[in-house]
């Protein structure tokens, strides 16, 4: 039963440590930077150099990716449900991201079910 409780204890540890490496604030988010799985919902990433960074799996509902440059950068299995890329560039990659909503470069807005791609919505 010890072992047990030891175990937890340690598993709670680990996920406090994974937990604190996420930034708050988008100006703590840094080229290269890998920040997978985090919670990043809401921030502002308007005009940043957003190259080579790893945002796979991470929470970027409702986030502002305009005017950024997008150069291998890794939204895999990201949720972006609602996040604007108008006059976003680079080549990104979104296999598996959740992309409802998501207003892309052209102003075109993506429709309920976009996954991985965008299905444009008809008559916008």
């Amino acid at each position: 039963m010890k072992k047990l409780k030891i175990v937890m204890i340690t598993l709670s540890s680990l996920m406090l440590i994974a937990c604190s490496s996420c930034p708050t604030k988008s100006s703590q988010i840094t080229t290269g930077g890998n920040y997978s799985g985090c919670n990043l919902a809401g921030m502002s990433f308007k005009g940043r150099d957003l190259t080579n960074i790893d945002f796979s799996g991470a929470n970027l509902a409702g986030s502002d990716f305009r005017m950024t440059d997008l150069k291998n950068t890794n939204f895999k299995n990201a949720y972006l449900v609602g996040a604007n890329f108008q006059a976003a560039s680079g080549t990104a990659l979104f296999f598996g991201a959740n992309l409802n909503s998501v207003k892309f470069t052209n102003g075109e807005i993506c429709q309920i079910g976009s996954i991985g791609k965008c299905l444009i919505q008809k008559g916008k």
